[in-house]
């Protein structure tokens, strides 16, 4: 996993040497889904590449369910976020988790 598509500037060429499953997308991209036009255009830009190289692709910062709408019509394969939880200490965490495997 790496975090190639993030904000600032930070070079993804030490990805080819890596062996990677996933790439994730950083929330400021994530943002202003589905309202802004450019943050769509982004998101649909960087979809191609882990497409191409056979990886997944998980958003970062998921607040919304009409986020996940847009990451998943434009090819999004997983997502990360407070739309699931806000963090949790480790006995909430159990917890939370337990809850959600019974349902």
């Amino acid at each position: 996993m790496t975090d190639c598509f993030r904000a600032r500037p930070r070079s993804a060429a030490g990805g080819q040497r890596l062996p990677l499953d996933e790439l994730k997308i950083d929330r400021s991209f994530v943002r202003n889904l589905p309202h802004s036009a450019n943050s769509l255009a982004i998101v649909r830009s960087i979809v191609a590449l882990p497409k191409a190289l056979n990886l997944r692709l998980i958003a970062e910062g998921v607040e919304e369910a009409a986020q996940i709408e847009a990451l998943v019509g434009n090819g999004c394969d997983g997502f990360q976020g407070f739309y699931f939880a806000k963090p949790l200490q480790l006995e909430a965490f159990e917890t939370h988790l337990a809850k959600m495997q019974q349902a």
